[in-house]
């Protein structure tokens, strides 16, 4: 799941599940594309993460600072 939509992850942290731009994309973390990234990571990306990290709550890595977060939602 993860690799299909890096840069994009989703990520928990307690009873939240965040939609995170990895911190690892260069071109997408430049201060300029990153309202960009966001409306496209928020429309087209999350939800089928969303809908899959909700199936396999186990799976998921806990939250790392150095990403930013694009999105939070209940899990």
């Amino acid at each position: 799941m993860e690799c299909a939509a890096w840069p994009f992850s989703i990520s928990k942290r307690g009873k939240e599940l965040l939609f995170v731009l990895e911190h690892s994309c260069p071109e997408l973390n430049k201060k300029e594309r990153l309202q960009e990234a966001k409306k496209f990571g928020l429309e087209m990306v999350a939800p089928a993460l969303l809908e899959y990290s909700r199936q396999h709550l186990d799976m998921l890595r806990e939250h790392e600072e150095k990403n930013k977060i694009m999105g939070i939602f209940k899990a």
